[in-house]
């Protein structure tokens, strides 16, 4: 899902674990140029590896055209299920490659958009994401 830059730091704001990503053009195809995070309640820009930039966002007609998008951020797999309780889409990275799950009612349990359960595997090691 793409945000534009008051809606990305409105959900900063709400929710300051988040991290986006942003493009400077409306090709995004991997094309993205930095990312911003809530550091102590001001917006700043982190670099990709993870370190933290000594720069702050400054709002401006260039920043406010960038396109940014939500940076998954893995979740252990309890708050993977209590967000599927919620019905909330969430989805999984393991050895097996990316499945989504996505919540309706079955007696099957917790399945994927195709009606497979999900493995051992992917309970125990696989990355757990909750989907925006």
């Amino acid at each position: 899902m793409k945000y534009t830059a008051i809606e990305a730091i409105n959900k900063l704001i709400e929710n300051p674990k988040l991290k986006f990503r942003f493009s400077y053009s409306n090709n995004i195809d991997g094309d993205w140029s930095g990312v911003i995070i809530n550091n102590n309640g001001s917006i700043a820009y982190e670099e990709f590896n993870g370190n933290k930039c000594d720069d702050y966002v400054t709002l401006h007609n260039t920043f406010l055209k960038y396109i940014f998008e939500l940076i998954p951020q893995p979740v252990t797999f309890m708050e993977a299920v209590k967000a599927y309780a919620e019905k909330k889409t969430i989805k999984c990275i393991s050895k097996y490659g990316e499945r989504e799950y996505r919540y309706y009612c079955t007696n099957k349990g917790i399945v994927d958009n195709i009606g497979s359960a999900m493995s051992p595997e992917e309970i125990l090691h696989g990355k757990w994401y909750i989907e925006d």
